[in-house]
């Protein structure tokens, strides 16, 4: 920025001796000489003209560490000592360790301290020739707006500062300065009208404070007040739910209603290192304040002890104006969550509303003596879409002093995705991968981004004109990611063609998480399920479902079929998913495609599989049809409990033999609460287990981003499970030497259709198992059963046909 400005100043003439220049290019000062002059003699940089002033205590200094913000003094203009006008600019590097970093952004007010460079530009132009002493640095206010994103890991900040004049207010000297922000070029924070003062010890302590009242204010004539989501049912809140909240657990913050937030993979938050300064919320009023628009009041414990007094400034210490905004934010930020506007918005970041002016006064100030400063929210108006947004008066009192204001200030929730915070994921895969044609490769990264991340990473830009507001079908994330890369596609993206084909991969870790939860070294039935499923759902993306409409759509697995070949134990280095889109039926919204997979590993057949899929509306979960029930489904599933068999803590009997159930993960029931034996001929044995539907549950987390349900495919292996613990429990295994089930019975059809689905808000679910029959051979025994899964009294998914075999272990 070029533009020149012109002001006369009214301080007392200084006399200058002469300098060889008032202008420097170039790098000026490094970091090292900016924390000299921070905390060091000012001469050792300014040079010999300077030594006048270092024996003061007290001068106008940048903060020292960690508040010491600029990296470099990249140009200076100003005649020195000349209390005229002068420039400044500066750069500051956001590092990946940062302390500072909030989901790898720079914070609000961190962003607007380091333009901090105007107290340096002060004390060339000579600011303490003046103070000598006497007088120390307060901001005053000015206008605030920033123009873009906050700065992120690797941006580059440059901070071009002006002083545009120096004034007299009876003894207090008074700085007006201006400055603009840019990355890249790119202007991202300006500041105008900026003011600052120097003033005495009993000046400061004698401040009345900035001049306003909530009472008499000007709020918004006809304002937006958008109905929240979900209000928490807490009206005040202590540091330990603060801090749940900051540790993205706003379920365990906020309480009831909040179920699905305890879900999320990256639940929008506020800071929860250092900054943190959020100590206790005495008062959260949705319908208070002088307009009854909405309240905020929370408290900020002051010890001298506090950590940024030790660096701002140096024998001066005040807390950082620009840190009461940001504490200011994250008391905005925890009013749009307790509204519930978090709740849908899995991923997002909470940041200051582009391009709109703030005006910010500051007449106090908080010091190593104060006891709490209290920050108010004045709620002025409340929008819920696009993006959620808050605009209210931020008033912030240091012991009964009104010592900061911003008038409506603005704060919104911007999308974002978790894999931009989990960039350490990202690997270069060696592997050779299919392309889109137009050199976009759906290697792991790209498998991984259709889990958490931007979906034109996925899919290239192909996905260009998706909203990134929208919610599509996605792939499972880690733990229940099974997919590696794509080698092989027949069809061009968007296609929507019958006969589309892919190969995918998968690399099977020696030690994944499943060898070790399954009951023996193997691969469990719902993972080599997910291995053939998963590139189905990637599949119909590519071919273009998710794009058919602009609305949120959800992706369900309705029925199929599949039979086991072979047992896959660590020894297994890849799976290879070879996928075949056999038919796609569209019924206005609804979308319906059935696969044929199969499933090798060193070219033989591990699985075979048929299966359909369905592409849905939100309004078509709301119908929860379910499963109609046979008349014995519904007599055991009402039947009285006549056990109550505790599994959560791993037994002897049913968790340390060889034939022993799957662990954790996998287990999918708490305690069986029946058993019924000796039914008739065509029964040996009804079971009854259950689940209590845990919000914070992994499954939840993993499968999928922004559509928490639990996977069918555990809902099989649940079922799995049952009949497993009737073989212990009947002790079927009496006669082999060290028996172990195999994951499924080989060879054999397994059957399922899926009418439902379980998500963070049921209570409950019931696994019923009817054992069907029992035969022994010489080293085997096979056991042959069906079963049903229910939630909350309704029928969702039913296995036609489970099979089982016990054999010796080898």
């Amino acid at each position: 920025m070029n533009k020149k400005y012109t002001y006369k100043t009214h301080l007392p003439k200084v006399n200058l001796p002469e300098l060889e220049s008032g202008k420097k290019k170039g790098v000026v000062f490094s970091r090292e000489q900016l924390e000299i002059l921070a905390s060091g003699k000012i001469s050792r940089v300014f040079g010999h003209f300077f030594e006048k002033q270092d024996h003061y205590e007290r001068q106008v200094r940048m903060p020292t560490p960690p508040f010491l913000l600029a990296d470099r003094v990249m140009a200076l203009e100003g005649e020195p000592g000349s209390l005229s006008k002068g420039s400044i600019t500066t750069e500051t590097d956001v590092k990946e360790e940062a302390w500072y970093l909030h989901d790898r952004h720079m914070p609000t007010g961190i962003m607007i301290e380091s333009g901090q460079a105007d107290l340096l530009l002060a004390s060339w132009l000579g600011i303490d020739f003046i103070n000598q002493d006497k007088r120390v640095y307060r901001l005053l206010g000015c206008e605030l707006c920033f123009h873009g994103p906050l700065a992120e890991v690797g941006d580059t900040l440059r901070y071009e500062i002006y002083v545009d004049h120096f004034t007299q207010c009876g003894d207090v000297s008074l700085m007006f300065f201006h400055y603009d922000c840019y990355v890249k070029d790119v202007l991202r924070v300006s500041v105008r009208e900026g003011q600052a003062g120097f003033f005495n010890e009993q000046e400061l302590r004698e401040s009345k404070g900035v001049l306003w009242s909530p009472d008499q204010s000007e709020f918004s004539k006809t304002p937006r007040l958008d109905t929240p989501p979900c209000v928490s049912v807490y009206r005040n809140f202590n540091y330990r739910q603060i801090m749940a909240f900051a540790e993205r657990k706003a379920y365990a913050c906020f309480g009831r209603g909040f179920e699905y937030a305890a879900t999320h993979q990256m639940s929008p938050t506020i800071q929860n290192n250092q900054l943190l300064l959020l100590h206790d919320i005495p008062c959260f009023d949705p319908a208070g304040g002088p307009l009854k628009r909405g309240y905020l009041r929370a408290i900020q414990h002051i010890s001298k002890n506090d950590w940024f007094f030790k660096g701002h400034f140096k024998n001066d210490p005040c807390m950082p104006g620009t840190l009461m905004i940001e504490i200011g934010i994250q008391a905005l930020s925890f009013y749009l969550a307790a509204l519930g506007f978090t709740l849908n918005k899995d991923g997002w970041r909470f940041e200051p509303i582009k391009d709109y002016k703030i005006l910010v006064r500051c007449r106090g100030q908080c010091l190593p003596s104060s006891q709490e400063v209290t920050y108010e929210i004045f709620v002025d108006e409340i929008i819920a879409e696009p993006k959620p947004t808050i605009f209210a008066n931020l008033l912030v009192t240091v012991d009964g002093v009104r010592a900061f204001h911003a008038r409506r200030f603005g704060l919104e929730l911007v999308p974002d995705v978790p894999l931009t915070r989990r960039m350490h994921l990202l690997v270069n895969d060696p592997h050779s991968a299919a392309d889109d044609g137009k050199n976009f490769i759906f290697d792991q990264n790209a498998m991984l981004s259709a889990t958490w991340g931007n979906v034109n990473k996925a899919f290239g830009s192909y996905m260009d004109t998706v909203s990134p507001t929208r919610k599509i079908p996605r792939l499972p994330g880690p733990p229940y990611f099974f997919m590696s890369r794509v080698t092989h596609l027949t069809e061009t993206i968007g296609s929507m063609k019958v006969g589309s084909k892919l190969i995918a991969e998968y690399d099977v870790p020696p030690e994944a998480w499943y060898f070790n939860d399954h009951d023996t070294r193997t691969m469990p039935l719902c993972v080599l399920m997910e291995v053939g499923l998963q590139p189905c759902g990637w599949l119909s993306t590519y071919v273009g479902c998710s794009t058919q409409t602009d609305k949120d759509i959800y992706f369900r697995n309705l029925d199929g079929n599949a039979t086991e070949h072979q047992i896959i134990t660590p020894s297994t280095k890849k799976l290879v998913t070879q996928v075949e889109l056999k038919n796609i039926s569209m019924l206005g919204e609804l979308i319906l495609l059935n696969f044929n997979v199969v499933v090798l590993a060193n070219e033989k057949k591990v699985l075979t599989m048929e299966t359909s899929f369905g592409y849905f509306t939100l309004n078509d979960f709301l119908k929860k049809i379910g499963l109609k029930p046979t008349e014995e489904e519904l007599k055991y599933y009402q039947e009285i409990g006549n056990q109550y068999i505790e599994l959560s803590n791993e037994s002897d009997k049913f968790f340390k033999n060889s034939l022993r159930l799957p662990r954790k993960k996998i287990l999918m029931f708490d305690r069986v609460t029946g058993i019924w034996k000796n039914l008739n001929k065509a029964s040996l044995c009804y079971l009854r287990a259950v689940k209590i539907i845990d919000p914070n549950e992994w499954f939840f987390k993993s499968h999928f981003y922004q559509d928490p349900v639990q996977p069918g495919s555990l809902g099989c292996q649940a079922l799995i499970n049952l009949l497993k613990f009737y073989c212990i429990e009947e002790n079927i295994a009496k006669d082999i030497q060290r028996p172990i089930f195999e994951p499924l019975m080989l060879e054999k059809i397994l059957i399922w259709t899926y009418r439902g689905q379980v998500i963070p808000i049921n209570n409950q679910v019931t696994i019923l198992v009817e054992v069907l029959s029992v035969q022994s051979s010489l080293n085997s025994i096979e056991i042959t059963a069906r079963g049903s899964f229910w939630v909350d009294g309704l029928c969702i998914y039913r296995l036609e046909r489970i099979g089982l075999r016990i054999v010796p272990e080898i």
